[in-house]
């Protein structure tokens, strides 16, 4: 077996073995309306054991 053969094949088994892996995530949007001085969303992705808050409430679009 050559080696790009060996490296193809365990790439796709890498691939597979991710993906059957992978957990859910979970979105949580907090839109305080009315009720903040700036009304805008912030949003929780959130896994099994990590977490990134998505905060873009200040970015200009150009």
């Amino acid at each position: 077996m050559s080696h790009v053969t060996r490296f193809l094949a365990g790439l796709g088994l890498l691939a597979a073995a991710s993906s059957a892996l992978a957990q859910p995530l979970t979105l949580d949007t907090y839109n305080p309306r009315e009720a903040a001085v700036f009304p805008v969303s912030s949003t929780l992705i959130s896994g099994e054991k990590d977490a990134i808050l998505v905060d873009a409430q200040f970015v200009t679009a150009p």
